[in-house]
């Protein structure tokens, strides 16, 4: 009787370290899986946002072509908002040079009618930052000298999109920075919000001191720390429309 228990015992615990056996290398085998899956969707991710900046793009060329000039351009819309909802863009007229019949607006149906697009899936959620701070996903146009593009001390004409997730940053700079995921990290200051007048001059923002691996970079995305928004920073792509 008691080798027949003793026998029962040494069945049952061979059977179980043969489930944790099973157990484990199911678990090794998924997670080997699931990367490749992650890695193919956040390329695909990013595909997109490339995609939607290289139309902006090249909006800005056709109504430059069509005689538009650089202080008229008007990317006034009311889809990039803060996180309160609040537009920081206003439609039709944000850019008081540009002409009053739409024709150099770049989101305007008398210009060439882009489509206006956000990325909040690609983004961080809204719900851990101030209501101030601009949508996660969202789109904003800024001026920003870049080193090595254009004259140096003349600012460019850049898109950027808000507040991405890491591994969208990361996915972002496999296809446009070596094939590699590195993510610059600077305190970027020389840059404002486009509304038209262009600065004389401008401090290099992109490409020198914490950022060198960004001169001579027309698209790229970056970690801006120490940030308003988030303190341990925030993630954007950055698309010169403009080189000045």
């Amino acid at each position: 009787m008691i080798r027949n228990c003793a026998g029962n015992v040494l069945f049952i615990i061979l059977i179980a370290v043969a489930l944790f056996a099973a157990l484990t290398y199911s678990v090794s085998h998924s997670g080997r899986n699931q990367n490749p899956m992650n890695r193919e969707s956040t390329k695909l991710a990013a595909g997109e946002i490339l995609s939607f900046a290289n139309s902006v793009k090249t909006a800005v060329d056709r109504l430059r072509m069509n005689g538009c000039q650089e202080n008229q351009l008007d990317f006034g819309n009311t889809v990039w908002t803060r996180v309160n909802g609040t537009t920081y863009n206003i439609p039709v007229g944000h850019n008081s040079l540009a002409p009053v019949d739409g024709t150099c607006n770049i989101f305007h149906a008398e210009g060439l009618s882009q489509p206006i697009l956000s990325f909040p899936d690609m983004a961080v959620h809204p719900d851990i930052l101030p209501s101030a701070a601009y949508m996660p996903g969202s789109g904003n146009i800024i001026y920003g000298a870049i080193q090595d593009v254009g004259i140096n001390d003349r600012p460019e004409l850049l898109l950027t999109i808000n507040i991405l997730t890491e591994d969208t940053c990361k996915a972002l700079n496999r296809i446009l920075i070596d094939k590699t995921e590195f993510i610059p990290s600077a305190n970027v200051t020389d840059i404002a919000v486009f509304n038209g007048t262009f600065p004389s001059s401008s401090p290099i923002a992109f490409g020198d001191g914490a950022t060198p691996t960004l001169a001579r970079k027309r698209e790229f995305c970056y970690r801006q720390t120490p940030s308003p928004w988030l303190s341990e920073g925030v993630y954007y792509f950055v698309k010169v429309l403009l080189e000045r």
